[in-house]
């Protein structure tokens, strides 16, 4: 993931990284492990980018957010904010898209995929 961002947008840029990863796996941490929360977060990509002016975060090729027993697969992830720099949407494409986490302690992993998962962070 190669980018010629100058210091000020590359710093901007990072914590757009971050935001995104902490948003979306924020949605399950309520049903995760309480274990999970305190793991090292992880989001990789073939791609990122962010344009500043309109709010838009995207990771393509072989995006992969884990943290804990959760992980989450998809060939493509865009982060839409809101004028206040925050998180309104974060949909994650895939063919299929998929979603894994331990939901118990004494229980196997649950699983999901779908060819779009959306968080909106609004509702």
């Amino acid at each position: 993931m190669r980018q010629a961002l100058n210091s000020k947008s590359r710093l901007t840029f990072l914590k757009q990284v971050g935001c995104v990863a902490v948003v979306a796996l924020s949605a399950s941490t309520s049903f995760a492990l309480p274990s999970d929360r305190n793991q090292q977060l992880s989001l990789v990509a073939d791609r990122a980018t962010y344009n500043d002016k309109s709010g838009v975060t995207t990771y393509t090729g072989n995006v992969v957010i884990e943290q804990g027993t959760m992980k989450l697969q998809a060939d493509s992830l865009v982060a839409n904010l809101n004028s206040r720099k925050e998180i309104q949407t974060i949909t994650a494409k895939g063919r299929p898209a998929k979603f894994q986490q331990q939901m118990d302690a004494n229980k196997g992993l649950a699983r999901g995929e779908a060819q779009n998962i959306v968080y909106n962070a609004d509702t």
